[in-house]
């Protein structure tokens, strides 16, 4: 948990070429909030597909919104909601 709690907004502007040419970008819930809405606001951006891994049922009901140009999917008991 502590890795993916350091993954910062910088870290994800970083990444912003490889965002940009990802077919699907799939966070875990672990991830801090501003760097969820970063990542979901290029994913809006660019056009593609956010998935969201809650690991929580607490997270999974705080996930991020995509507005309707980002498809997004919610993995929850190894399925796809």
């Amino acid at each position: 948990m502590a890795l993916t709690a350091s993954i910062d907004v910088d870290s994800v502007n970083a990444m912003v070429g490889a965002i940009r040419r990802a077919r699907l970008v799939v966070a875990d819930g672990n991830v801090p909030r501003p760097t969820l809405e970063r990542i979901v606001r290029l994913c809006d951006s660019y056009n593609v597909q956010f998935a969201f891994e809650p690991t929580t049922d607490h997270r999974y009901h705080t996930a991020p919104a995509c507005s309707y140009t980002c498809a997004s999917a919610y993995v929850r008991a190894g399925s796809i909601f």
